[in-house]
């Protein structure tokens, strides 16, 4: 496992792949693309969601033209929980910021967790 680590670490450096800190635990490792985009990340069950969001680099865009920055990375973070883990009973936020306790037990999943940690997209 630390030999995958390291070629990792290597193919980073290379420029050939990024990590992405995707909650607390988990990094995410792929390949350099052209266009960006961007991850959701389920807080209960670990699920990978990538989409898609110019309207991001339009916002670096006018914010950059606007306060004369030049922007050399972008982060995006989205959070939450998905509609299984919703059903399930999940913590859930409401719009608001107002948490709501119904929790599932996460450290119950265990092995689970890994296996829905697949990526959409």
């Amino acid at each position: 496992l630390a030999t995958v680590y390291r070629t990792l670490a290597l193919l980073k450096e290379a420029g050939l792949v990024e990590e992405h800190r995707l909650g607390e635990d988990h990094a995410h490792f792929e390949a350099v693309r052209e266009t960006p985009h961007y991850h959701f990340t389920c807080l209960e069950c670990g699920r990978v969601v990538e989409f898609d969001a110019p309207q991001v680099m339009e916002v670096v865009r006018v914010l950059s033209e606007r306060e004369e920055l030049q922007v050399t990375d972008v982060h995006l973070f989205l959070g939450g929980y998905c509609a299984r883990c919703q059903e399930a009973g999940g913590k859930r936020q409401e719009a608001g910021g107002k948490k709501q306790e119904a929790r599932g037990k996460r450290q119950e999943a265990g092995g689970k967790r890994q296996e829905a940690r697949g990526k959409e997209g």
